[in-house]
Parts: structure tokens; C-alpha cells; sequence
């Protein structure tokens, strides 16, 4: 997609929240990512028992809550991420018994950042070709992702 194309289309606001179960263990912290005052988990949910309604796939949908905060930001922080790398965006509830990620591509475009070909990681099968992309500025993601690691570092200090 070209510059000239993004800036033509809606540009969505991004909200990191860190939520924090148990200060000082980092295994009881997560981040809920919002894209338009939404959870991204209730877009992927809603979207995922659409797609697999009737199928045997159907009780596996839509059961995505979270990302932990490490994940969130190894894979935002990769420089490879910025042309077109795979980041994790959600991670399913029962994790670690089934780890069963959401995982879209990253691109910058000049200010933009640009979130496209999302994908259940472990359902190569699973089509999410008619899930939407998602257009941020860059300097309200990366204003999101310094709130996490500021916040972070409040309960551990292991970021």
C-alpha cells in the first residue's frame, strides 16, 4: 500500500493497558490492546465464531483476552518488524496449556504503522483474509508502547 493510499484512509488509535494481577511477578501482568476504544480481543473473538460457526473448529474460536507485556514488546522492538515482520498482537486465554497466538505483519510507512495480514498462527487453515488492517500513527504507538515499559518497570524489573 502506498503513502499516499494510508493517508486517505481512517487512521485508528491504538491504547496499550497494562494490567497488573500480582505486583512484583511478571507471570500476572498482561497488556489489553485497543484499536478504536475496542479491545483487539473482542474484534478477533467476534470475528473468529463468525468464521468457524457450524465447524469442528467452532469451540476453539474466539477465546482471546490478552498479551504478555515481554511478548508485546519483542516483538514491536524487532527492527525487522518495521518492513514487514510477523508480530504478536493476542494470545489465546489458555495459554501456556495451548499457546495459540494472533500474529499480524508490521510496516512503517513514513509516519504510519500499519498492521495487515493477520493469522492464527497455530490454524494455518483458519481465513483471515477479510479481517481488516489496521493504520496507526507512529508516534501514538510508540507514545503506547513507552506507557507499557514505564508502567512495567513500576512492578518488576525485568523490563
Amino acid at each position: 500500500m502506498e503513502i499516499k493510499a494510508l493517508k486517505n484512509l481512517h487512521t485508528s488509535k491504538i491504547t496499550l493497558n497494562l494490567h497488573t494481577i500480582v505486583p512484583g511477578d511478571p507471570a500476572f501482568r498482561w497488556v489489553e490492546v485497543q484499536i478504536d476504544s475496542i479491545p483487539l480481543a473482542t474484534l478477533v473473538n467476534t470475528y473468529e465464531k463468525k468464521l468457524l460457526a457450524g465447524s469442528a473448529d467452532e469451540r476453539l474460536a474466539g477465546n482471546y483476552w490478552y498479551l504478555h507485556p515481554l511478548n508485546l514488546l519483542e516483538s514491536l522492538e524487532k527492527p525487522e518488524a518495521l518492513v514487514g515482520g510477523q508480530i504478536t498482537v493476542l494470545e489465546y486465554s489458555w495459554m501456556p496449556v495451548d499457546y495459540r497466538p494472533i500474529v499480524a505483519q508490521m510496516r512503517q510507512e513514513e509516519d504510519y504503522i500499519l498492521w495487515y495480514n493477520f493469522r492464527q498462527l497455530r490454524e494455518p487453515g483458519w481465513d483471515y483474509s477479510s479481517f481488516r488492517s489496521f493504520i496507526f500513527k507512529k508516534d501514538q504507538l510508540f507514545e503506547q508502547v513507552a506507557k507499557i515499559k514505564a508502567r512495567a518497570k513500576e512492578y518488576t524489573s525485568t523490563l
